[in-house]
């Protein structure tokens, strides 16, 4: 392992105002070479109020890490057991589209440079490399990458989104109604799971609406109205799209009051269809076009009797 690595003294410190953004920014390190892995770590985390960092040995678990929780940097080698750095850079933007890449390779080579910059990759790090350059490069993608905003809805939008989660809450008798972003950023909340812990919740919540979204495109439908639900003992939990970039989840604790899956399904659906409008004014959501988007024929929706534990009901308009 010859990476001239000595600890990391970046040549240029970041000001206050980088260190506490940089702090709340999450970097992911792929990287089958444990040594090697550690000392990447170690390098950013020894930085005052460094980034948060996660280290994994294989593309398929950086995948895993990627379903559940939003990075802003991706680290990779380019050579691993398994899944190379390059498809695992190219599964990530399709998962996390905002996420800045870097990638590290002992082979480097005029086709793997040139794939590199097709998929926009920050980086490109031949080994051996300086440690000090490899933290300056960190560095600066985490002040370039567009920090997740506090304010993605503004005032009026969270008041009426508020509002429709509050009506759709009472009219079906959830503990909570949450709205989140495609990165399972919590939005807007009315009431809540005081025993579930929302974050983790969310994080799950937003692996099965990310589901739907990529069958949708499979299946080259647009405007898809999908209910995913999770029918348990304890709780129901239910997700559905708000277009392809929010997502709504009902909770419900059955010790005080179970879920009724023909109710929810129904003003579930009318709330999607006002938030759809609502929202489009972010420039996230694209509202369905009349020439697009024929009115359907009538139909009956039949629910599997007895319900199944999980599932999900995914009906397109």
């Amino acid at each position: 392992m010859d990476l001239r690595m000595q600890p990391a003294t970046p040549t240029v410190e970041p000001t206050a105002r980088d260190r506490r953004s940089i702090g709340s920014q999450r970097v992911l390190i792929v990287e089958d070479e444990s040594k090697v892995a550690f000392f990447l770590q170690e390098s950013l985390e020894a930085l005052e109020q460094g980034p948060q960092v996660v280290s994994v040995p294989s593309a398929e678990e950086a995948l895993h890490e990627l379903a559940y929780t939003s990075f802003e940097v991706l680290v990779t080698d380019l050579r691993m057991p398994g899944m190379n750095g390059l498809e695992l850079i190219r599964r990530a933007q399709e998962m996390q589209p905002g996420i800045t890449t870097i990638l590290i390779t002992a082979y480097g080579s005029d086709e793997v440079q040139t794939e590199a910059a097709q998929l926009g990759v920050f980086h490109y790090f031949t080994k051996p490399f300086h440690i000090d350059d490899f933290v300056e490069t960190v560095l600066r993608a985490l002040r370039e990458n567009p920090l997740p905003s506090d304010s993605v809805l503004t005032g009026d939008q969270v008041d009426r989104v508020a509002r429709h989660l509050e009506d759709l809450r009472q009219k079906v008798g959830a503990q909570g109604a949450f709205l989140a972003d495609e990165m399972g950023r919590l939005l807007v909340r009315r009431g809540g799971s005081v025993s579930l812990n929302e974050e983790e919740m969310l994080g799950y919540a937003r692996e099965s609406f990310l589901s739907a979204v990529r069958m949708a495109r499979y299946l080259g439908e647009k405007h898809v109205f999908n209910l995913n639900y999770h029918q348990g003992t304890a709780y129901d939990v239910y997700t559905a799209g708000v277009g392809e970039r929010f997502f709504l989840t009902l909770t419900f604790d059955r010790r005080v009051r179970s879920s009724q899956i023909g109710l929810v399904w129904l003003y579930t659906r009318q709330t999607v269809e006002q938030l759809v409008p609502l929202l489009a004014a972010t420039g996230e959501v694209t509202q369905p076009s009349k020439s697009d988007s024929p009115k359907p024929a009538p139909r009956t929706l039949s629910l599997p009797s007895p319900i199944p534990q999980a599932g999900g009901l995914m009906e397109s308009g």
